[in-house]
């Protein structure tokens, strides 16, 4: 009987660890295109891009006499070291790969490269990082509008379980009864 249980069970996990289909050619070639199709392989550019920003806006107000130049050629050289990252063996976009090799079959991958190249795939293209950016931004809204009750909470919590605030006296306790 306990065999018979193993073998099952393996019968039901096993599928969980096998690729959807082997990793062909054809169908690296298909991923990448996939890629290419929805800008991810132009990550390396955004990510070098939001990094050099983020340090010149911090720079720009503590050292406003650094050229413009400094940043431009920061963001290349920024640029050169993603793109050496990703595409070295074990890079990001070999992972990349590796995943959409283990959840799609090439079959599903053709369909999702037609549905890219249509007029709604396109417009689905430009418009997802717009509508995940709203998005983001009225999360960011509600966590903000949402600290009052947050902060309401914790505080209810700490006095129910009788535990002082940080920076504040430990509750009274009650006197023990002593009546018996």
């Amino acid at each position: 009987m306990l065999t018979r249980t193993l073998a099952v069970s393996l019968l039901v996990v096993m599928p969980l660890f096998v690729h959807a289909d082997e990793l062909t050619s054809g169908k690296k070639a298909d991923i990448l295109k996939l890629m290419d199709i929805t800008g991810s392989d132009n990550m390396p550019a955004q990510i070098a891009g939001a990094i050099t920003q983020n340090m010149a806006n911090s720079l720009k107000q503590a050292r406003p006499e650094i050229p413009a130049r400094f940043y431009t050629n920061l963001d290349k050289d920024l640029t050169a070291l993603f793109k050496e990252k990703v595409n070295a063996p074990g890079g990001l976009t070999e992972k990349t790969v590796a995943s959409y090799n283990k959840y799609f079959t090439q079959a599903e991958l053709k369909e999702v490269l037609a549905f890219y190249q249509s007029p709604t795939g396109k417009k689905s293209i430009t418009n997802m990082a717009l509508i995940a950016n709203e998005g983001m931004m009225e999360a960011r809204k509600l966590a903000q509008s949402l600290g009052p009750d947050i902060d309401q909470r914790i505080k209810a919590a700490f006095k129910k379980e009788g535990i002082a605030l940080p920076g504040q006296a430990p509750p009274s306790s009650p006197a023990p009864n002593s009546s018996k």
